[in-house]
């Protein structure tokens, strides 16, 4: 059976890890093909056949292998965390999806025999956990500043008062994003606020959501699902990818 499940990281990886999830997807694409939404995020994605793909942090949507069924399993990391692993700007993976391998070798390769071998959805996530746990052993704690930042920007905080509450210039703070989050902090703010919607739309009418999303009106939620997703607002309601 097809459908999305997410599960919390261990305890040991939290500070890195959003979740851990699998997709099983048994349909066809739909008509607009299928898309992959911004979040701000960077996730780890395994397929069988094709390895670990790093999806790097969206500005928009974008598009993965239309295959008719697929089994995915990923790793969503918090947003300005994966950079530390991978040990490359988040500026250099926007809007890609490029093979682990082209970071870490030996981690995508112990990646992808653990879950080419692993019994079922849950022992692929375990799989995927422990060594991802293995590979952040050594790696320093996420920056306390930047994680801040990013929660006061999903707050609707301005951009310059974001800078005076983490102790930095917004200049610093251009830079600091640009390195672990792959854009600046209005486009991070832009992504933050889209999630806000799809996460409030299925539970109240749309433009309640849009304006507890921290939308001006439904003009501007229109704009910017088009411009973030490539569909109207209520597409988005029924969309299945």
């Amino acid at each position: 059976m097809g459908g999305y499940v997410e599960i919390p990281p261990p305890p040991a990886l939290s500070a890195f890890l959003d979740c851990l999830w699998v997709h099983v997807i048994d349909d066809p694409p739909p008509p607009e093909g299928r898309r992959l939404l911004p979040s701000g995020q960077v996730d780890f994605v395994w397929l069988a056949g094709m390895g670990v793909r790093v999806s790097g942090p969206q500005s928009r949507y974008t598009r993965p292998p239309d295959l008719r069924r697929m089994t995915a399993v990923g790793a969503r990391f918090h947003a300005g965390t994966a950079p530390m692993l991978l040990r490359a700007p988040a500026s250099s993976m926007v809007d890609a999806h490029v093979a682990l391998d082209a970071f870490d070798a030996q981690l995508a390769a112990r990646l992808d025999d653990r879950l080419l071998h692993a019994s079922g959805a849950a022992g692929a996530m375990a799989a995927f956990a422990e060594e991802l746990g293995r590979g952040l052993r050594h790696v320093a704690e996420p920056d306390a500043a930047l994680l801040e930042a990013v929660r006061l920007l999903d707050r609707g905080e301005p951009v310059a008062r974001v800078a005076d509450r983490t102790f930095v210039s917004e200049r610093a703070l251009q830079r600091r994003f640009g390195e672990h989050i792959g854009y600046g902090p209005k486009t991070l703010q832009r992504v933050l606020r889209f999630q806000r919607f799809l996460r409030a739309a299925p539970r109240v009418p749309l433009a309640r959501a849009a304006s507890l999303a921290g939308y001006a009106d439904q003009s501007h939620l229109s704009r910017e699902a088009r411009r973030l997703a490539g569909l109207t607002p209520r597409r988005l309601l029924t969309w299945q990818h």
